[in-house]
């Protein structure tokens, strides 16, 4: 009987249809399919969802105000007007089907005290209709990193 038992909770995980692929980039535009769908004879609705982004890269520019300390014979920061400056930061999400679809982008930062803040936040998508949003970080820069991995973004499809 335990064979059977899991026979059937495989049979009803695969009947949604998922396909999603893996794209590693170096700095170039990328996009991605997701394309979801019910196995064949079933009365589901199928959606096809299309993610473009752009390159993705971003500098924090250093900016930082010195003084001399005559007492220490030192310099001291008085201040820091740092920035994070960006290139290709968008993110397009196309639904290509007839279905209204929910998207949630999200973020999550590998570095301390770096955030990163989407324009947007859930949002339902209409039926062959495309939406553009923006990813900025901020946060300052404790030490130096050299093409490190600031975070994960990924974005929910409901």
């Amino acid at each position: 009987m335990k064979k059977l038992k899991i026979f059937l909770i495989i049979a009803l995980i695969f009947p949604l249809l998922i396909k999603a692929e893996t794209i590693q980039t170096s700095g170039d535009d990328a996009n991605i399919n997701v394309v979801v769908g019910e196995v064949e004879g079933s009365s589901e609705a199928v959606s096809d969802i299309e993610i473009k982004w752009k390159q993705m890269v971003f500098t924090y520019n250093v900016v930082e105000s010195y003084t001399w300390d005559s007492e220490t014979h030192k310099y001291v920061k008085v201040s820091n007007n740092s920035y994070w400056t960006n290139n290709g930061n968008s993110i397009t999400v196309v639904n290509k089907t007839a279905n209204q679809v929910s998207i949630s982008p999200k973020y999550v930062s590998k570095l301390n005290d770096i955030i990163g803040k989407f324009n947007t936040e859930k949002f339902n998508l209409a039926a062959y209709a495309n939406k553009t949003f923006q990813f900025e970080l901020s946060g300052e820069l404790e030490k130096e990193y050299h093409n490190a991995k600031a975070g994960y973004i990924t974005i929910e499809i409901e």
